[in-house]
């Protein structure tokens, strides 16, 4: 970029031609090797961007390529210093680091990385906020407290349409006071978001949203790390389809690693949840810092760089 005769080029979308003039140079200058075969360069472009590397010029490898380099070079200026500042936070505790357009985990402590997982972080519409807390416990066989925006806007209405809803999915109707009351008691016909007084809580169990794991920290947004019973989400290449909360693969294993009663939460687990389960807290005493990024650089399992998608349309591309 310091060079005199650079410049700034863009591709039309149209393009099918890898060989068109100036395209190859464009791939050398994201980091792509210069080989005899430019379909092997054009796979790594792909693999560095997160698109299938099939070697085929297509509209999402133009839109890749097309954002300026000053901008991505911006961006891998924050993601450095976002990274040099938790090597030295990591020294000190384990620290469990969630970056969302990654759509993955890590857990560090001193120099090594202990676990890495896939991870569900909030839709476009409810996203997942950034933020720096400290793990306080891990809770086993979670009630799930619907969040009231959710319980008045997807909930209520399924509700009214079938009462058979709540029992069909565990839900339980609190008072304010938090006492178990009876949907037959209830007008639903009078219900709606502005007059709801009451909290919904789903039952322990596998169907539970929380599924058997979540780990609690202070937050001004309500979220938290949890298990789901919705694995087969984490096949997927992109994985926004939370509400907010951070649903983790592998809950159990982050679980066991955090705690230093790891034989205890193994033999709780491993067991299952009693007929009359109810939530077992279970304290940390390291309590682990975990931090929740957007970087749209970010190393892979293997420690490679990959540039991800802004899927939340925090950065624009044309600066």
């Amino acid at each position: 970029m310091a060079d005199s005769n650079f410049k700034e080029t863009r591709f039309p979308r149209k393009l099918t031609d890898i060989h068109e003039p100036g395209f190859m140079d464009r791939l050398y200058q994201l980091g792509a090797m210069r080989a005899a075969d430019t379909v092997f360069s054009l796979k790594q472009i792909q693999k560095m961007f997160g698109l299938l590397a099939d070697g085929v010029l297509s509209t999402s490898v133009i839109d890749a390529v097309n954002v300026p380099l000053k901008t991505r070079q911006e961006q891998l200026r924050q993601a450095i210093n976002c990274y040099r500042w938790i090597q030295c936070a990591q020294q000190s505790a384990p620290s469990v680091i969630v970056n969302i357009p990654s759509n993955s985990l890590s857990v560090y402590f001193k120099d090594s990385c202990l676990l890495s997982s896939r991870v569900i972080v909030g839709k476009p519409s409810t996203p997942t906020p950034t933020l720096c807390s400290r793990i306080q416990a891990i809770v086993l066989y979670p009630y799930w407290y619907v969040p009231h925006k959710i319980a008045v806007r997807e909930l209520l209405p399924r509700i009214k349409a079938n009462i058979s809803y709540l029992e069909d999915n565990q839900l339980q109707i609190l008072s304010a006071s938090g006492r178990i009351i009876s949907p037959a008691r209830i007008n639903w016909h009078e219900m709606n978001a502005a007059n709801f007084p009451y909290t919904l809580r789903q039952n322990i169990g596998c169907d539970n949203s929380m599924g058997v794991i979540k780990l609690d920290f202070e937050s001004p947004y309500g979220v938290y790390l949890h298990d789901t019973p919705q694995k087969g989400l984490f096949l997927l290449k992109q994985r926004f389809f939370s509400h907010g909360c951070v649903r983790v693969e592998k809950a159990d294993t982050l679980a066991r690693l955090l705690s230093s009663e790891q034989r205890i939460v193994a033999r709780l687990l491993d067991a299952g949840p009693a007929v009359t389960q109810k939530p077992i807290t279970i304290p940390l005493d390291t309590r682990p810092w975990i931090y929740i990024f957007y970087n749209i650089v970010w190393p892979d399992e293997q420690g490679l760089v990959r540039f991800f998608s802004d899927s939340y349309h925090h950065y624009p591309l044309n600066n």
